[in-house]
């Protein structure tokens, strides 16, 4: 099975490891072969719509000429069965051919997997990836990102309370940091403040919300709000 890997990193690699360069070096390639692992729904995706994305500047039939030879090369490389045709109207991923990691990441949140989902997200979606000439293809990358990246927040801060639950205070305490890195939402902060209150940790509560204010003074010239001004203050005062 091939391995494609976009959190974080780029890479694709067949099963015994080795990257796949045919494809890695042909930048529209591969990000055809990750959009149609990636794109959600996830499963088959209409031909006109990759002919937009991928090849908005040419005519129709010189745009579907250009997919063909793009399927055929990914074919070529990787076998025949890895993209999967529907007609004449769409094609997608043979996922018991090809693994996705963003895939797998959100099929694992689907099922409450929260651990698992956890681990596979390493970073955003496609780092420093851009296909110049498809501005459709780079709105999609950058709302799948962000997109992604919430999710993500979201999962470490659920996998968080499992930990708490379960009395893994330390792992818990590390996955709420994850989550505040991950979403930067002053109300995830809150939740990660009154965490280690919980756990007994009051220094560990102070420094989080001192560190949050002073990013929010540096970075955005901002002030906490007062629901979070009210809430240390409160731990202050009981310490």
């Amino acid at each position: 099975m091939y391995q494609l890997r976009t959190l974080g990193q780029l890479d694709l690699s067949d099963s015994a490891g080795q990257p796949v360069r045919a494809i890695l070096v042909q930048p529209k390639r591969f990000a055809l072969l990750a959009y149609l692992a990636v794109a959600s729904p996830r499963g088959f995706q209409r031909r006109d719509l990759l002919l937009a994305l991928f090849w908005p500047e040419l005519a129709d039939s010189r745009g579907r000429n250009a997919l063909r030879q793009a399927v055929h090369q990914l074919r070529h490389v990787l076998g025949g069965d890895v993209i999967a045709s529907r007609g004449s109207v769409a094609i997608g991923i043979d996922e018991a051919r090809l693994s996705c990691d963003a895939a797998a990441f959100e099929t694992n949140i689907d099922r409450g997997d929260f651990a698992a989902a956890d681990a596979l997200y390493k970073g955003d979606l496609l780092p420093g990836f851009g296909l110049i000439g498809s501005p459709q293809f780079e709105t999609w990358l950058d709302e799948t990102r962000a997109r992604l990246r919430a999710r993500a927040g979201r999962a470490a801060w659920a996998l968080a309370e499992q930990q708490e639950r379960s009395g893994a205070a330390t792992a818990a305490v590390e996955s709420a940091r994850r989550a505040v890195t991950l979403t930067g939402d002053e109300g995830v902060v809150r939740q990660l403040i009154r965490l280690l209150d919980r756990l007994g940790d009051v220094p560990g509560a102070i420094k989080s919300f001192d560190d949050f204010a002073t990013h929010l003074r540096r970075d955005l010239d901002a002030e906490p709000s007062l629901e979070t001004r009210a809430l240390i203050e409160a731990i202050r005062g009981r310490d």
